[in-house]
């Protein structure tokens, strides 16, 4: 089974920062109440996320704490991650190209392969 989250209606349409102590919009509040509780689901196959209704582009920090942080603490792996989730967006191609690039980095720094 599938399911979607969107993050503007389901979390907030102004998601930010890394951890709670930035904010009640944290991508560690979004990793740890939204994200980890749908992966342990075990009816969900597949995890769409969906950025359509943002007021605001989402910041790296936010990003990287809510998905870079599960390939680097081996939460899943690279392949898993690439097969579970699903991003979509409304004309966010600039965030959707910058959360691919916090997942390959985040691989890479897994793989001590250093990216910079």
């Amino acid at each position: 089974m599938d399911k979607t989250i969107d993050v503007g209606n389901d979390f907030s349409r102004i998601p930010s920062g890394r951890t709670r102590e930035d904010g009640p919009n944290s991508g560690e509040k979004f990793r740890e109440d939204f994200l980890i509780p749908t992966m342990k689901d075990g009816n969900v196959d597949r995890i769409i996320i969906d950025f359509s209704n943002l007021y605001q582009s989402i910041g790296s920090s936010f990003l990287d704490e809510a998905f870079g942080y599960l390939i680097r603490k081996k939460i899943i792996s690279y392949d898993d991650f690439k097969k579970k989730f699903l991003f979509i967006g409304d004309n966010k191609s600039i965030l959707l190209d910058r959360l691919k690039n916090i997942i390959e980095d985040s691989n890479n720094i897994l793989q001590g392969k250093n990216n910079g």
